[in-house]
């Protein structure tokens, strides 16, 4: 198995920044935060909104590196995250915090009735955008919809507990949002955001 210093070496640059390039970050963060996950270049390429051949290079340098396991099926290609690498743990975690959030508030809004439409903003969504910065204390949570307040601070404190990271839920109505004095709407609208809102599409939440 390659050893951890290198393996992180070949990591390092730019998102975060961890990461050499942000194809990687994507294609790292979906194998190993859905570690069962084994599925061809072209379906993540797909899922990723990335070119095939720049995830075929990315999958290429990751399973040179012992990052990824790779096998031919047939005519294509299938990849999974390489779970006996030495550095598996200490990378799946690390992704758990910066590219498992969409997907778990996602997925945790999803039982909550009402929510017409969710973000991420601020500076967590800075970060997923490649903004430079330190490494965001807490992620900004906007919620829009007819929902129990209750129930989304419950979602909230159960996803601090599972990320490691505070997860802060600002709750509007629609009309509370549309008609906002405050110029908050506004901040939201001209800043970096990312889609959590149950069901939104892989490409709406890039």
């Amino acid at each position: 198995m390659i050893q951890s210093m290198d393996a992180i070496i070949q990591l390092m640059d730019y998102r975060w920044p961890f990461f050499r390039t942000d194809a990687q970050f994507r294609l790292l963060g979906e194998l190993f935060t859905n570690p069962g996950l084994e599925t061809t270049v072209g379906t993540l390429a797909q899922r990723l909104g990335v070119p095939q051949a720049t995830v075929s290079r990315e999958v290429a340098r990751l399973a040179e590196a012992d990052l990824v396991r790779t096998r031919r099926e047939g005519n294509r290609t299938l990849v999974c995250a390489e779970l006996e690498s030495s550095i598996a743990p200490e990378l799946q975690a690390l992704l758990a915090k910066l590219y498992g959030p969409p997907v778990r508030i996602c997925a945790a809004l999803g039982a909550v009735p009402g929510v017409e439409r969710a973000v991420i903003f601020g500076s967590w969504a800075a970060r997923w955008h490649g903004r430079g910065g330190p490494v965001p204390a807490d992620i900004d949570l906007l919620v829009i919809g007819e929902v129990d307040h209750d129930a989304v601070w419950t979602a909230a404190a159960e996803l601090t507990r599972e990320l490691g990271i505070a997860v802060n839920p600002i709750i509007r109505t629609p009309e509370e949002w549309e008609q906002d004095p405050t110029g908050f709407a506004r901040q939201v609208k001209d800043g970096p955001q990312v889609d959590v809102t149950p069901d939104a599409s892989a490409e709406q939440r890039a």
